[in-house]
């Protein structure tokens, strides 16, 4: 087993947040800077999402999404690597529910944070076992013969997020290179799923912990866990709740860093390793102090454990114990 620190659903060229100085620019505070990239081509027989390019206001923070529908036949995904600019936090391609679709092509302001609770993420950092070969550029290392479905006629939309704190408007871009393998030699369909907090208040000047439970419409292997929280989080758990009423933590992080909401701790299973029964659950219980004047809610802070599991045909998402239909 290893520990490794990966992007979570991102690739930038510098940490998230970190300000440009204006001497490095040139620019008054209020010009017009251009982050936008180049991207890498997607392998060989694979397809790139491409968003276009958008401007952000200085000291904001906006959510971008594109829509489409994947209108060729069933796809089996082994090969998925976002690119983001600058100031970008997470650029994540989700499952778009029935009657939330928009026109093909269309580009517009997200739904908001509740956007996290319409759309769930079809792709989550999975990184192989140690000692096994792995593609730098492919966030998602997954089990010989397993693959992520995208199905024919799965809406979708291309849902990026940037925190644009610095002085001037930027211009920024994303991109998403998926990669294929044969349909015929998948032997599991994989996804993802998300198990959030839900509604989240941390009162000013206290230290609180929040635990909550999600289980699975059917016995589920992991093969992958990451926890996510933002800069005032103090400690993350995820504990196995068995069916025999023994609790085994299988995801600890005991001193919670603030890097980590970028560079998130991703815990890696063998196949067989972790399995979830129908009858149990995960126990995520997240904890944070407050030291602010304020009550901290989303998009301030947050709690969400993601991971990737198999026989899983579409992304699962659970809120606050509730599972999502």
């Amino acid at each position: 087993m290893v520990w490794m620190l990966v992007a979570l659903s991102a690739c930038t060229n510098d940490p998230v947040g970190r300000v440009p100085e204006q001497a490095d620019t040139g620019l008054p505070p209020g010009s017009i800077v251009d982050l936008t990239m180049e991207f890498d081509p997607p392998p060989p027989g694979g397809v790139q999402i491409l968003l276009g390019d958008v401007t952000i206001p200085p000291s904001t923070e906006s959510f971008i999404c594109l829509y489409g529908t994947w209108t060729d036949p069933d796809a089996a995904v082994t090969y998925v690597s976002p690119y983001q600019s600058k100031f970008g936090h997470h650029a994540q391609l989700k499952a778009v529910p029935a009657g939330y679709e928009q026109p093909d092509g269309t580009q517009r302001v997200c739904p908001g944070p509740d956007s996290m609770n319409l759309f769930t993420p079809f792709f989550e950092a999975v990184v192989a076992e140690e000692g096994i070969e792995v593609d730098p550029t492919n966030m998602m290392m997954l089990p010989e013969g397993v693959a992520v479905k995208l199905a024919q006629g799965q809406h979708w939309t291309f849902d990026t997020h940037w925190v644009n704190t610095s002085e001037n408007y930027i211009n920024v871009n994303a991109a998403l290179n998926l990669g294929f393998m044969d349909t015929a030699e998948v032997t599991d369909w994989a996804s993802s799923f998300q198990l959030d907090v839900g509604i989240l208040e941390i009162p000013a000047g206290e230290a609180i912990s929040l635990p909550f439970d999600c289980g699975f419409p059917e016995d589920l292997t992991v093969i992958s866990l990451l926890g996510h929280m933002h800069g005032y989080g103090t400690s993350y758990a995820v504990d196995h709740l068995r069916e025999d009423g023994s609790v085994v933590r299988v995801y600890d992080i005991p001193v919670w860093e603030e890097d980590f909401r970028d560079q998130g701790v991703v815990q890696p299973f063998s196949p067989g390793e972790l399995v979830v029964q129908s009858a149990e659950a995960l126990r995520t219980t997240c904890s944070w102090y407050n030291p602010t004047d304020h009550i901290l809610e989303f998009p301030e802070e947050m709690c969400t454990t993601v991971g990737v599991g198999y026989p899983l045909e579409e992304p699962f998402a659970c809120f606050r114990d509730v599972p999502q239909e």
